[in-house]
């Protein structure tokens, strides 16, 4: 028996237990209605137990209210993360168009050079000092023709 009382043990049943098992006993009205008189005690465990219990709750409550709002965070940057991929897609599909179209618009500035370096030159070549009679359509009438102007008796 020595051994069991070293160990904790009083004939193998746990002190703390006992201690358990009699506070009951004692809260729920044994020994003459309890040993704190008219259950005034377990009125009082049972408040304190209740005010935890609330406490619990609130606690539970304030966790899953929390976890909501991470989850919720996590979801609404994901979204926000997605439409910045969509946005840096969008604007490196638009440099590339805009790139085409810069290219294109250089073609067709140099086709455009080119066209107006050759009307220039055609028209410097007609438009000389003199004109020369071959580039007149149709041709001119000559120095001396053989055209008189009618006199009124004439007519």
């Amino acid at each position: 028996m020595g051994d069991y009382a070293s160990k904790g043990l009083a004939n193998g049943v746990g002190i703390p237990a006992l201690v358990l098992g009699s506070l009951g006993f004692l809260q729920s009205g044994g020994l003459g209605n309890g040993l704190f008189g008219n259950n005034a005690g377990a009125t009082a465990v049972s408040a304190a137990l209740s005010q935890k219990d609330s406490e619990i709750a609130k606690l539970s409550a304030e966790k899953y209210t929390d976890n909501k709002i991470g989850e919720s965070y996590i979801a609404l940057n994901n979204q926000i993360n997605n439409v910045a991929k969509d946005l840096a897609a969008l604007s490196l599909n638009n440099e590339r168009r805009i790139s085409t179209i810069e290219g294109q618009v250089s073609c067709l500035a140099q086709a455009t050079n080119t066209a107006i370096a050759g009307i220039n030159s055609t028209l410097g070549n007609i438009t000389k000092t003199v004109v020369p009679k071959d580039v007149i359509c149709p041709e001119y009438m000559p120095r001396y023709n053989s055209f008189t102007v009618l006199t009124a008796t004439q007519a």
